[in-house]
């Protein structure tokens, strides 16, 4: 066996550690949401839509 407990503890810090820097990195565009600017509420589309 390569590792002890804490050798797999480790292991799984590291990688949790990766996975942290990569969901800062990966940007995944929405469909439908590449238009709407960020100040706009989404009630306020609903509404404006109904009328």
């Amino acid at each position: 066996m390569f590792f002890d407990i804490e050798g797999v503890v480790w292991v799984y810090t590291g990688l949790y550690l990766v996975a942290a820097v990569l969901t800062l990195v990966v940007k995944v565009d929405q469909p439908g949401h590449n238009n709407v600017p960020h100040y706009v509420q989404a009630n306020d589309g609903l509404v404006k839509n109904s009328a």
